[in-house]
């Protein structure tokens, strides 16, 4: 078989809950890689799978709340798979060590400084839910992303070099 030559595949979908919009798991023969995908409801099924524990790059998506009708989507990798990132932890430990200090019935304030490990990490604890930070956090007194700025700053340094 030449390099430019195509040929065709067999992807097998598993319905594991045997529901076509539960927990599903995809392979293609001759592919060591595996597909799983599952909604926000069923996403606790999915992180319990033994599966998810390797090395890969996941997908988080959602809808944009900034366009309607649209779906924004976070590709990021995990040295085991699935990386588990639950920021409710992290909330919760700010709250005991009072950085994070009641301001209105609803609302905290941050009493202290904290240094969070990302931006997604201090985006999850400021909005109490997983968020692409990079996105989330603009410049002050603009709409530009964190993410745009951070390219503009990459690629300014790459013309100076």
């Amino acid at each position: 078989m030449s390099t430019g030559e195509a040929f065709g595949r067999t992807i097998q979908l598993f319905l594991v809950d045997g529901k076509p919009t539960g927990l599903r798991k995809a392979t293609i023969d001759g592919w060591t890689g595996l597909l799983c995908v599952s909604g926000a409801s069923a996403f606790g099924d999915l992180t319990a799978r033994d599966e998810v524990d390797r090395t890969g790059v996941y997908i988080l998506s959602g809808p944009d709340p900034d366009k309607a009708g649209a779906t924004r989507a976070y590709i990021g990798s995990g040295n085991s798979g699935y990386v588990q990132q639950t920021y409710g932890g992290l909330k919760e430990k700010l709250i005991a060590d009072s950085v994070l200090t009641p301001h209105t019935a609803d609302r905290l304030r941050f009493a202290k400084p904290w240094s969070f490990t990302s931006p997604s990490a201090a985006a999850a604890v400021v909005l109490d839910r997983n968020s692409n930070g990079r996105i989330e956090w603009k410049v002050q007194g603009s709409k530009r992303s964190y993410h745009d700025w951070q390219h503009a700053q990459a690629t300014n340094q790459e013309a100076v070099e």
